[in-house]
C-alpha cells in the first residue's frame, strides 16, 4: 500500500483522501474537513468560449450551468474512446489532460508526445466537434500573427493595452582571448522578428 501511494501523482493528497474515507466507512455521519478538489471546467477553454459566444464549448466546461458538473476531459476521452479500438483506447486522465491544455495552446508536440498516432487523428477530430468555439479562436488569432513585427498588441475587455515583444533565442560563437582564442557558444533571447506564431493564442487567452 506504501507503494502504491508513492506512485499517486500527488501522494500527499492521497494520504488525507484515504484517512478521510477511513473514517467515514467508520461513522458515515460524520462531515470530513478534507476539501474535494475537481479540476474540470477548463479555464482556457472558457474564456475561449465567451470570446466567440459559443454555446456548445460553453456547456462543455461548465460555462454555462447544466446543473452538473461536466467533466471535460473525461467528456473527450469518452467520446474517442468510442472510435478507438481497444488496443488504442485513452485511459490515463492526467496524461490527456496536458495534451489537451497545450493543444488549445497551440502546442503540437505535446499531444504527439502524449498519444500515439491512431489516437492523435480521432483527438483533433473530437476536440473540433465537442469544442468549436475555442478552436475558432485559436485559429482565429494564428492568422494575426505578424512574422516582420517586434511586438504584438491587443486591447483587453476592461480597456487595459496588452503589447508583448517577440523574442527569439539567437546562437553565437565567440572567441576568448585571454583563454588562447577558446572557442564558446553563447545564447540569448533577442527582440527580433519570427515565423514562430504559437504564442499569440495563448498570449491572448491568458491576458482576457
Amino acid at each position: 500500500e506504501v507503494e502504491r501511494i508513492e506512485k499517486e501523482e500527488s501522494p500527499v493528497l492521497f494520504r488525507k483522501f484515504v484517512r478521510a474515507y477511513t473514517q467515514w466507512l467508520k461513522d458515515p455521519t460524520k462531515e470530513s474537513p478534507v476539501p474535494m478538489p475537481k479540476d474540470a471546467t477548463c479555464s482556457g477553454f472558457q474564456v475561449s468560449a465567451a470570446m466567440v459566444c459559443c454555446r456548445e464549448t460553453a456547456i462543455r466546461c461548465n460555462l454555462i450551468d447544466t446543473g452538473d458538473c461536466v467533466d471535460a476531459y473525461a467528456l473527450c476521452i469518452e467520446e474517442m474512446n468510442k472510435e478507438l479500438p481497444d488496443t488504442e483506447k485513452v485511459t490515463n486522465r492526467s496524461n490527456f489532460k496536458k495534451a489537451m491544455v497545450a493543444h488549445l495552446y497551440n502546442s503540437k508536440k505535446e499531444p504527439r508526445m502524449r498519444l500515439s498516432k491512431t489516437q492523435l487523428v480521432c483527438f483533433y477530430k473530437v476536440v473540433s466537434k465537442l469544442f468549436p468555439g475555442a478552436e475558432q479562436i485559436r485559429e482565429a488569432v494564428n492568422t494575426y500573427w505578424d512574422p516582420k513585427a517586434l511586438y504584438h498588441q491587443w486591447t483587453l475587455p476592461d480597456g487595459a493595452v496588452v503589447k508583448v515583444p517577440v523574442r527569439v533565442y539567437v546562437d553565437y560563437t565567440i572567441s576568448l582571448d585571454n583563454l588562447d582564442d577558446q572557442i564558446v557558444k553563447y545564447r540569448c533571447r533577442q527582440n527580433l522578428p519570427s515565423k514562430r506564431y504559437t504564442s499569440l493564442a495563448p498570449n491572448i487567452i491568458h491576458s482576457v
